[in-house]
């Protein structure tokens, strides 16, 4: 049976969540912003791209052939067609299967490298300001906080460097993790520690830094609401985070 803590002030504490007219709302905003804070990416989704080095054109492939093989073979989505005849060579560096399922649509539609990769690139400022403004719209109740929180960190300076690495855009695992470990601090049960293990595989499986970066923080999330809210005394709440654990382990195997 699930847990409910009750804490008025402490971090943790979920304000009223959006209604659907809100999130609708800041999904046109997202989507917008994405569009605008890029250009001209959306308008030359198949010819605008930064090719002017190995690592954006190892990226496309990447992104591309994850896609591919999601849509055909996804059992084989390791056997990539690389170092032949060796097998699971997409293991060799970053897998981008987050950004490779994010972009399978733009795959089947188009069968262009081009626009595939550049889905995965808005996709990625969109999702990151979505889960940005889930965090904070609950930690803070205040729709404006929640607003600027999710365009400081969405747009980055840092980020616009980043366009040949596909993998440092998929900001939007860290924001999303943090979300579902508030939910489980609120509310421990086995639903929400599932939930939190999923968020953290789809940060690993986005990037493989971010997820070690935002493992490590929930990790000391974990211990210290733990001590600061009294929940290492409940039950519930290290059930949770075992399935947490378990769930994180058995997506990534």
């Amino acid at each position: 049976m699930a847990a409910v803590v009750n804490h008025s002030v402490s971090p943790g504490t979920a304000a009223p969540g959006p209604r659907r007219s809100e999130w609708a709302l800041v999904l046109a905003a997202a989507t917008l912003l994405a569009v605008v804070m890029t250009w001209p990416v959306a308008g030359r989704l198949q010819t605008a791209a930064r090719v002017d080095s190995t690592d954006g054109m190892y990226a496309m492939w990447n992104v591309a052939w994850v896609a591919r093989a999601v849509t055909s073979h996804p059992l084989g989505v390791f056997d990539a067609n690389i170092f032949s005849p060796h097998t699971g060579t997409l293991a060799y560096s970053e897998s981008n299967i987050g950004a490779g399922v994010i972009a399978a649509p733009a795959w089947l539609l188009t069968r262009d490298v081009y626009a595939t990769y550049n889905v995965a690139i808005l996709a990625s400022f969109i999702l990151s300001f979505l889960c940005t403004y889930a965090l904070a719209r609950r930690l803070t109740g205040d729709r404006i906080a929640a607003a600027a929180a999710a365009m400081a960190f969405a747009y980055a300076p840092y980020l616009y460097a980043r366009f040949p690495h596909i993998q440092l855009l998929m900001t939007f695992g860290m924001p999303l993790s943090l979300v579902a470990l508030h939910r489980l601090v609120d509310r421990p049960s086995v639903a929400n520690g599932v939930w939190l293990g999923a968020a953290l595989a789809v940060a690993a499986l986005s990037s493989a830094y971010y997820g070690i970066l935002i493992g490590l923080a929930v990790g000391v999330g974990v211990v210290l609401y733990g001590i600061w809210l009294g929940l290492w005394r409940v039950r519930a709440y290290w059930i949770a985070v075992v399935v947490a654990l378990v769930t994180l382990l058995l997506i990534m195997a």
